[in-house]
């Protein structure tokens, strides 16, 4: 019999509560105790007492319609062969939601748009230089030739044709232009007046005044919506037509609404089929106004504006954008929204689906095909440039595909975006158009963070990439939460990108969550490598419970190995139903083998009671039999 001393470890672990008190080994020689109950030893040839290590592997079967990786055995795999669903996320989490198995954590330089391939964006390059944080650029067509129309403080500028500088404006132009598709129109000012002034391309004739302000507006804003001028002067916003001979002023104009708060300003203007929409803020309130064409004229008028949509207290409408008649992009100060829009101009606009962690206005967009191009301040890595949005792609709350894109390689804030032909251009404080030809040197993807759906540790050990390397680089490196990446392996055209490379850091292999980083570089500057799919394995890296069978003598009357006798009627039912209770409420007792002095703290997982004859040690029995009981360590 084992003695016992005060100097003895705890019968439990630290933070672990038995459900029962221990049982005090006295001087009756019992083998096992399993929380007060004692027991006599039942081994034998049909009983065996049994030890081994619990499962950590969770068995399943795979019932989605799409047969994926938790139908297959040994490693624990997550991969990805689409990431059409954009940045955003921190955790890559097995979900329901086929979006949010398609997105990543970041990235910058990456197309990302092409389902089941990863390559390199187009590069970005400076074509104009311009003097003003605020400048503008336009895009215009007269049928054979293309213009991009940007402004530089006091300057214009055309680009296309030939490049040149646009002048014999009237007054001196202010930095805000506005396309009509063949013809642009600039707002110049001659001291404290406003005007606005009107020049067809190509843009080599003399700019005609069409409209002058009071005295104190020098700042006119103006919209091209539904085949006339919107101009927004302070709380005032008018319609003005676009007629080279008539030269009047704001007052004289027809059609004009005011705010009625003194401090509101206009600050954005789109259409929609049913309507247009006008933007603007005064302090912290936000709202979008409707305004509406009235047809039954011989010259349709506009309505006085109604409420479309009011934005949360505190977010600002910084600039609007209306494409496909479908949807309208919502700028603001936190970020960027997307609505959908109905034939009568009402909005309906989800949760921010990008927010911005700057302090710089969002005004320029674009579109081409599905998707939305926003100018943005400091967000790419430290720079100015654009995120994307893809408008086939969207979570169940509303919130819109994105990832980051063209990039200036400056800080400070993307003022405008425009389409040119195929091409991408905007302004910070130079022009900067998209390369038709050439990728960008360098750019990165970073996955989410793996974690198997557990907190539990998990051994990571190898990773596989798909994809063709042949022109370029891939370098792959582990990437810890909120840590700095390692390198682990580079990929290029020297090695085979069929083989599963070993995943060497973290040197502690055991780790709650890991991400990869994927580096691309590309070969010359019109190639680049392409990832089609990689793929992370692990194996649980949960300390291994112990499981014990064990056969127990469970008799009222017992006697041991010395020859002591102990018990009484009932003795053996009462430690039965103790046994039993533990396992049904999964109490937590202390096991004690006195065999070899061995304490656990253990669960009971399964138990069964074997009574082959009415009496066994003494003929006033009325029960008795073999427990066999099944414990974990806990």
């Amino acid at each position: 019999m084992v003695a016992f001393d005060v100097t003895n470890e705890p019968v439990f672990g630290l933070g672990v509560e038995a459900g029962n008190a221990a049982y005090q080994a006295n001087d009756f020689g019992y083998d096992f105790a399993l929380g007060s109950a004692p027991f006599l030893n039942a081994v034998s040839k049909n009983f065996p007492y049994r030890r081994g290590l619990a499962d950590i592997r969770k068995q399943q079967y795979d019932t989605s319609n799409n047969p994926g990786e938790q139908s297959l055995d040994g490693y624990w795999l997550r991969s990805q062969q689409d990431s059409t669903g954009g940045a955003g996320i921190t955790f890559m989490e097995p979900s329901n939601d086929e979006f949010q198995m398609k997105r990543f954590a970041s990235s910058l330089g990456v197309d990302c748009w092409t389902r089941g391939e990863l390559k390199l964006l187009k590069s970005t390059s400076s074509t104009r230089t311009l003097a003003s944080t605020t400048s503008m650029c336009v895009t215009a067509d007269n049928g054979s030739d293309k213009y991009i129309v940007s402004t530089s403080g006091s300057g214009v500028h055309r680009n296309g044709a030939a490049s040149s500088t646009i002048t014999g404006w009237t007054n001196t132009p202010t930095g805000w232009v506005t396309s009509t598709g063949d013809a642009i129109v600039v707002s110049t000012t001659a001291g404290t007046v406003g005007h606005l002034e009107y020049l067809v391309a190509p843009f080599t004739g003399t700019p005609v005044p069409i409209a002058d302000t009071a005295t104190g507006r020098p700042d006119l804003k103006t919209w091209w919506v539904k085949q006339r001028l919107m101009v927004g002067a302070g709380r005032d916003l008018y319609q003005l037509p676009l007629d080279p001979t008539v030269h009047p002023t704001f007052a004289s104009l027809s059609w004009h609404y005011t705010h009625p708060i003194t401090t509101w300003v206009w600050n954005s203007c789109v259409e929609t089929p049913g309507a247009i929409l006008a933007a603007g803020y005064a302090g912290n309130k936000s709202a979008i106004y409707k305004i509406t064409v009235d047809n039954t004229g011989t010259i349709p008028t506009l309505t006085a504006a109604a409420t479309a949509a009011e934005l949360p207290y505190g977010e600002i409408v910084t600039g609007m954008f209306s494409y496909l008649g479908t949807y309208v992009v919502i700028g603001t100060n936190k970020g960027v929204r997307i609505a959908e829009v109905d034939g009568n101009g009402n909005l309906a606009y989800g949760p921010l689906s990008f927010t911005s962690t700057s302090t710089t206005s969002i005004t320029g967009f674009t579109g081409r095909d599905r998707f939305i191009f926003v100018g943005v301040g400091n967000e790419l890595d430290g720079n100015a440039g654009l995120i994307r949005f893809d408008l086939s792609s969207t979570d169940g709350a509303g919130r819109y595909a994105w990832a980051t894109d063209l990039n200036s390689g400056t800080t400070g804030r993307v003022n405008s975006v425009a389409t040119y032909g195929d091409q991408i251009v905007f302004t910070n404080t130079n022009l900067y158009s998209e390369s038709a030809t050439d990728y960008v040197t360098t750019g990165y993807v970073t996955t989410g963070q793996v974690r198997y759906g557990t907190l539990e540790p998990k051994n990571y050990r190898s990773f596989r990439l798909r994809g063709d390397v042949s022109a370029g680089s891939v370098n792959v490196s582990s990437v810890l939460y909120g840590q700095t990446p390692v390198s682990l392996f580079t990929f290029d055209s020297s090695v085979d990108i069929n083989q599963d490379i070993a995943i060497s850091s973290p040197t502690n292999p055991l780790q709650e969550s890991l991400g990869l980083k994927f580096t691309f570089s590309r070969g010359t500057a019109t190639q680049t490598p392409t990832i089609t799919g990689w793929q992370l394995r692990a194996v649980p890296g949960s300390k291994r419970r112990l499981l014990l069978k064990i056969p127990l003598m469970c008799f009222d009357h017992e006697t041991d190995h010395g020859g002591t006798a102990r018990g009484y009627d009932g003795y053996a039912y009462d430690r039965l139903i103790m046994l039993q209770d533990a396992a049904t409420d999964g109490s937590v007792l202390v096991f004690q083998d006195f065999r070899t002095g061995e304490r656990l703290s253990v669960t009971v997982e399964d138990i069964s009671f074997n009574q082959e004859r009415p009496n066994n040690q003494s003929k006033v029995d009325s029960f008795g039999g073999i427990v066999e009981i099944t414990v974990q360590s806990v």
